[in-house]
This record gives C-alpha cells, sequence and structure tokens, in this order.
C-alpha cells in the first residue's frame, strides 16, 4: 500500500522520511529513496523505471506542513481515544511527562509515550482516568499505529510547554 497522505504515516515511517530529507545525496537518489519508503518498492527497482514515471507519482502532499490543530478525539483498532484536559493534569501525569522527556534518547523520539499520556482511551465519551501500568504498552501500539497527523501537533503542543515542565 502506497502512503498517500500523513494520515496514513505512522512515527517510524515518518522518522525516516526526515532521515531522508537530512541525507547529502541529490535530489533524485532522496525521491527514489521516498518513493521507496512510501511504496515498499525497492530502490534497485524503482532504478529500472522511467524518470516520467517515477516524476508522475504525487508525493507533493509530504512537503507541505503539517496542520498544528490538535485532534481531540482519533480512533485506532475499533478503540477511540481522547485528548486529555491539559488545564488539569495529575501529579503523576506531569512527573511521567518530565521523565520521558528526560530519557536518553532525544525528547521527540519518545513523542509516542508523551502521546500515550496525553491520549487514553475513551470510556463513555469520558477519556480514562491515568494509570501508569497502561503508559508503555500504549505507547507502542501510538508509534506502530498513530497517523503523523495526529502525532505531530501533539509533538508541536509538547515542544512549546516542555520549558514549562
Amino acid at each position: 500500500d502506497f502512503i498517500g497522505g500523513f494520515d496514513e504515516m505512522n512515527l517510524e515511517t515518518y522518522f525516516k522520511f526526515i532521515k531522508i530529507l537530512q541525507d547529502e545525496k541529490s535530489n533524485l537518489y532522496k525521491l527514489m529513496d521516498i518513493i521507496s519508503l512510501f511504496s515498499g518498492i525497492s530502490v534497485d527497482m524503482l532504478k529500472k523505471c522511467n524518470l516520467d514515471a517515477i516524476k508522475s507519482i504525487d508525493i507533493n502532499w509530504c512537503f507541505k506542513e503539517i496542520d498544528k490543530e490538535i485532534v481531540k478525539v482519533f480512533e485506532i483498532n475499533g478503540v477511540k481515544y481522547g485528548f486529555v484536559d491539559v488545564n488539569n493534569l495529575t501529579l503523576a501525569e506531569y512527573a511521567d511527562l518530565e521523565y520521558v522527556s528526560q530519557e536518553k534518547e532525544a525528547e521527540y523520539q519518545n513523542i509516542h509515550k508523551v502521546t500515550a499520556i496525553l491520549y487514553r482511551p475513551l470510556i463513555n465519551d469520558i477519556v480514562e482516568e491515568y494509570n501508569s501500568d497502561t503508559l508503555n504498552e500504549r505507547a507502542e501500539l501510538f508509534k506502530d499505529e498513530m497517523p503523523i497527523s495526529v502525532l505531530y501537533p501533539v509533538f508541536n503542543f509538547f515542544l512549546n510547554i516542555g520549558s514549562v515542565l
């Protein structure tokens, strides 16, 4: 399946995409790497394609800015998740946000953990109470399944409030 938008891209793919953009390769080699990443077609196979065929593949969407508005509710595997009221975070939520932002990995690489603190399952349209015991399982799910279109605004939000924590 060809990734056709940020709502179809997970965190791992997004990091790979950013790494490709930062590579010191020519634009055509970057284009091949991006198309390979989005399509699953090997670069070797793409090299055998006609240049006009490659240029006809629309990836312009990936160079546009991602919407920074927080998505309040989204769904993964039939489970709805809601964004917490950040004005009423508990001490445990603050402590875990501070902890994951100070782990040895760069803070942006822990954004799936941040989102797992700030998004929790909805039960009767109410965000589930925070439980740090479910954090890592939800973080791994978000790392693999949460679209970057949902994750990126939280990343942007977290960078802006990070100094407060």
